[in-house]
């Protein structure tokens, strides 16, 4: 028996979680800044830190760090360019997914398991990554920005995506990164596990929330949901 045997649906975040994408974000980010004639942000670890912590952290961060853009630049406008730079990224870089997802992936296919992507990341941004990895196009359904109204850490998303699969809700599990991404699955009827190595306070906040942390997907296993009578999922 595996570990995912006991469960019916799988629900993932994308970035950073499935795929390697933050680097490309971070990318993009800098890419803007520099369209507009400004220096790019501070470290990764520091992107990462506000883009984690909440959706509107790294908004008051860029803010704070660049008030003579945004002083003539609004958000929406800067945020656009964004994306049309991350766009750019994912259609010229590898889609380079995370350690244990691909096996994890192709053992749930087999299985005929139910699972679904549930992300803050625009429709188009995830099938252009989709479309260049066939363990990707294992996954049943994409639940996008577009499908829900409140951002993580609300849990209108998971909820959406429950409703989805009304069979396979009560046996659900659901996989994050971030703090703001664990907040939203706790408060849904989901087993929830945060992949992701201690690195900064936020992360530690976030695995001491879900009922199961893990530094990768490959170092889930039987014996760790056994130990906390998770093989059942657990229910409404």
């Amino acid at each position: 028996m595996d570990w995912w045997s006991s469960f019916r649906l799988f629900l993932f975040d994308f970035d950073g979680l499935l795929v390697d994408t933050e680097k490309g974000h971070f990318a993009a980010y800098n890419s803007t800044l520099a369209h507009y004639g400004y220096a790019p942000l501070g470290t990764f670890s520091q992107f990462i830190a506000y883009a984690h912590a909440s959706s509107q952290a790294l908004q008051d961060a860029l803010h704070g760090r660049y008030p003579k853009l945004f002083g003539t630049l609004c958000w929406d406008a800067f945020y656009q360019k964004k994306q049309e730079m991350y766009r750019e990224w994912l259609e010229k870089s590898a889609i380079d997914l995370m350690p244990g997802v691909a096996s994890l992936l192709h053992s749930l296919a087999a299985e005929e398991k139910m699972s679904a992507i549930v992300t803050h990341s625009c429709r188009e941004h995830i099938e252009t990554a989709r479309g260049r990895s066939a363990p990707l196009q294992t996954i049943s359904r994409i639940i996008t920005r577009e499908d829900y109204d409140l951002p993580k850490p609300a849990p209108a998303c998971y909820n959406y995506a429950l409703r989805q699969f009304p069979e396979e809700a009560e046996q659900a599990i659901g996989f994050e990164d971030s703090f703001r991404g664990i907040c939203s699955l706790e408060q849904t009827q989901a087993t929830s596990v945060f992949i992701q190595k201690k690195s900064y306070p936020l992360w530690e906040e976030g695995a001491a929330r879900a009922d199961i942390h893990a530094p990768s997907f490959s170092d889930l296993s039987l014996d760790l949901f056994a130990s906390r009578g998770l093989l059942q999922g657990k229910g409404p």
